[in-house]
């Protein structure tokens, strides 16, 4: 005869302990069913109070996103935007660092130069993004140089 896989599991259960943990009216293999019971429950308690770190997992990775979102958009649409206002050919992208501040400003220093050498500067505070399909916008507040001259001063870049 064939043993079935729950009696091969409680009998092993019963091999590691041999306890006799059941109270009337219960077998002894249904005794490791409820010590196997009792260690799934207090599993699944255990993963449900770490559900906190999931959540802030989450906000984690959604910040990232926004960040890398904005990153991506001033990158493009500044160096289209000085190149544009200041009538200046950039030699290359714009390198530009964004700050998570943790809340909707977020802070950005962008720098490049010139095809003639120039150095070009892009600093202020993105306070609004357009939406990823879209991407054609930045609000806040912005100021572009060119070789340490300011070029413009502007709440909002790209089509607003």
């Amino acid at each position: 005869m064939t043993e079935s896989v729950g009696s091969y599991i409680a009998r092993k259960i019963t091999d590691i302990h041999p306890c006799p943990v059941y109270s009337a009216g219960m077998t002894p293999f249904r005794a490791p069913v409820l010590v196997a019971s009792a260690a799934l429950l207090l599993t699944a308690l255990t993963l449900t109070a770490c559900n906190g770190g999931v959540n802030d997992i989450r906000e984690g990775v959604k910040d990232g996103a926004e960040i890398g979102k904005r990153q991506g958009q001033i990158e493009v649409l500044g160096a289209a935007e000085i190149q544009l206002r200041a009538g200046v050919v950039l030699n290359g992208e714009l390198s530009c660092e964004v700050t998570s501040t943790g809340g909707q400003s977020t802070p950005v220093t962008c720098t490049g130069t010139t095809d003639e050498g120039r150095a070009v500067s892009l600093k202020g505070t993105i306070t609004s993004a357009a939406p990823i399909a879209e991407s054609d916008w930045l609000r806040g507040d912005f100021v572009a140089t060119v070789g340490g001259e300011e070029v413009f001063r502007t709440p909002c870049i790209g089509t607003c």
